[in-house]
């Protein structure tokens, strides 16, 4: 398929049994990964690094060490609607914990509270709502 534009992405992912990561580097968490997450697809990822920490601790899909533990996670995939769909909620449900724009939020205007706190000693925007 070659390059493919951003907003064809999540058909791509909705639409696909999987999203194999077959990375050979260490990796820490693909944004690929991700991706899939958000769409309810379930990953297939190598044992290598992060990203099998990320697969399993979320429960989003499978990993594996070898060609063969590919094709066998391919193919249990494949034969298993009920298997995709679970994995591929587990793995939303990741999504929405860790990476959702909700949560970014949170933590940046919990970040944003904290730095007022140590600078000022308490929140200018609530001291100026009181006036």
């Amino acid at each position: 398929m070659g390059a493919v534009c951003h907003n064809e992405l999540g058909g791509l992912y909705s639409n696909s049994l999987a999203c194999v990561v077959p990375s050979l580097a260490y990796e820490i968490g693909p944004l690929v990964t991700i991706e899939a997450f958000a769409r309810k697809t379930p990953v297939i990822a190598h044992d290598l690094g992060g990203l099998s920490e990320l697969v399993g601790e979320s429960g989003g899909g499978l990993v594996y060490r070898t060609s063969d533990e590919l094709s066998d996670a391919l193919q249990r995939i494949a034969s298993s609607p009920e298997l995709r769909t679970e994995l591929g909620e587990k793995g939303y449900q990741a999504f929405t914990r860790c990476w959702s724009k909700e949560v970014h939020l949170e933590m940046y205007f919990e970040l944003l509270r904290q730095t007022a706190i140590r600078k000022f000693g308490h929140l200018p925007w609530e001291a100026e709502a009181d006036r």
